[in-house]
């Protein structure tokens, strides 16, 4: 039955309360999905470091690939719950908890390009451009 103003008030209730259960519902997937699509951290640059065949400076090999990213490295590295991760010689990933025993280089012995990604460093013959994962 309309009230005095011609509406139901039961109706206008219920399409109130629809709209607030609508709203906090979109209100409530917007913040999921922005949630879910914040970016990861990017790793820090720690930079270029010697590496000996043995022992190695990151112990970890990870894998090669000749198509190496920074990113493939670092999803690599994160696996082993790694600290920091390396790239060496545009195809090599190397992972490990600390670095630095055989001394930190000169940043031109680390000038070699990734092969996926050419803005990435990745390293020189055994040297090793050495990332930091930000968890």
């Amino acid at each position: 039955m309309p009230g005095p103003c011609g509406f139901n008030a039961v109706k206008v209730a219920l399409a109130l309360l629809s709209f607030a259960l609508m709203t906090r519902g979109v209100l409530a997937c917007k913040k999921s999905i922005i949630k879910a699509a914040a970016p990861k951290p990017h790793p820090v640059y720690e930079g270029c470091y010697v590496d000996k065949r043995v022992p190695r400076d990151l112990p970890t090999l990870a894998g090669y690939n000749p198509d190496m990213k920074r990113e493939l490295c670092e999803t690599w590295c994160r696996k082993y719950q790694a600290k920091y991760f390396g790239l060496q010689e545009g195809i090599s990933c190397w992972c490990g908890q600390e670095f630095g025993k055989h001394g930190k280089a000169e940043e031109v012995m680390c000038s070699t390009r990734c092969v996926g990604e050419r803005k990435d460093r990745c390293g020189g013959l055994l040297h090793n451009s050495v990332y930091k994962i930000v968890y």
